[in-house]
């Protein structure tokens, strides 16, 4: 039994036996035209002990109603907590799709890569392609002249891969719905298509246009970058 019921019956308990123990104890309580009516008198003997019990009543009732007031916050609390980490999860969901998407697009595009040096009429599709790209440049040598890169469609392509591949990886780093874990595999995919179908191709930088040199660079300092962030638990 609860304690509010407890009190309850206490209080009915004495209610009813108080008036026949005040009627009988006649040598402590008397009842004459001084003290009043009989009940009167019991009224007045009783009153203070009910008055107490319906203040204790009313105490343990606001008690009963903060506390049931206390959980209903606290499961509208979770229930809130519950709904922010599902959007916080959908979030990250999403954004991990979306990055892996333009992975899976750069990587396309590199297997798709299409070039052709007229020159010699050599063409090539893939990392074949990027081969026949870089000998063109380099056999032009274009970094004399710059405005000459702009006659090679295939080395624009290239290059606007390439800021892609820059701007993903700054992305990936920096995007705060991602945990260590998330940016640590998505980076790891990125530098896997990096050293393995991009980086090859620039050992030898001699020739080769800066628009493409400064942009491998710049890829792999960003990845270092998050590589010494990571050892040095900087993320």
């Amino acid at each position: 039994m609860k304690k509010p019921e407890w009190i309850l019956v206490i209080a009915i308990i004495l209610c009813l036996v108080m008036p026949p123990i005040l009627t009988k104890i006649s040598s402590c309580i008397y009842f004459n035209k001084d003290t009043g009516e009989i009940g009167d008198t019991i009224g007045g003997l009783t009153a203070p002990i009910i008055g107490l019990l319906n203040a204790i009543l009313v105490y343990l009732a606001l008690k009963s109603q903060i506390e049931a007031n206390e959980k209903i916050q606290k499961r509208q609390d979770e229930q809130e907590a519950k709904f922010e980490e599902k959007e916080r999860d959908e979030t990250r969901t999403k954004k991990i799709t979306e990055i892996i998407e333009k992975i899976s697009f750069i990587k396309t595009a590199l297997d798709n890569f299409y070039a052709e040096d007229t020159e010699i009429g050599t063409t090539g599709k893939g990392e074949p392609g990027l081969k026949v790209l870089i000998n063109a440049l380099k056999n032009d040598k274009l970094s004399p002249d710059p405005s000459k890169f702009k006659t090679y469609p295939s080395a624009i392509i290239l290059e606007k891969l390439l800021k892609l591949f820059d701007i993903l990886i700054v992305e990936t780093t920096k995007e705060d719905t991602l945990s260590v874990d998330d940016k640590v595999y998505l980076i790891f995919q990125l530098e896997s298509v990096f050293l393995i179908k991009l980086a090859p191709h620039f050992k030898d930088k001699e020739g080769i246009p800066e628009q493409l040199t400064l942009k491998i660079k710049k890829i792999a300092d960003n990845i270092y970058e998050f590589e010494v962030q990571l050892r040095n638990n900087n993320i």
